[in-house]
């Protein structure tokens, strides 16, 4: 967590980390939620993820859109397997280095997301 701002943008990089979401955030085709390192840490990067279509169950590697107004117990992520995740669960994404508009570094373009061990 803490070296991921020094790789380039564009980068393939696996992080495993504790699901959490922010206090409010905009979800269009994609939803920005937080991984972090563990529980308390300080360390902490956004995730952008894949929303399904509304009333449309999640594809692996997708979360479920979220209904208005929503509460952490509404993120719902189908993982590589078809199982699911949720908020303050472990797992591992797979996807490229990107940055926030406000120049932190992100993951996105995510193309696996599994329990982590």
């Amino acid at each position: 967590f803490d070296t991921i701002g020094t790789y380039p943008e564009g980068r393939l990089v696996i992080l495993s980390g504790l699901l959490e979401m922010f206090k409010s955030t905009y979800c269009g085709t994609e939803c920005g939620l937080l991984l972090v390192e563990h529980t308390g840490s300080p360390n902490k990067v956004t995730i952008f993820v894949k929303v399904a279509a509304k009333g449309v169950e999640p594809s692996p590697n997708q979360m479920k859109a979220l209904p208005d107004p929503f509460s952490k117990w509404d993120v719902v992520i189908c993982l590589n397997d078809g199982t699911y995740a949720y908020i303050d669960n472990r797992i591992t994404v797979t996807g490229r280095i990107c940055k926030t508009t406000a120049g932190e570094p992100c993951i996105s373009s995510i193309t696996k997301i599994e329990s982590a061990k």
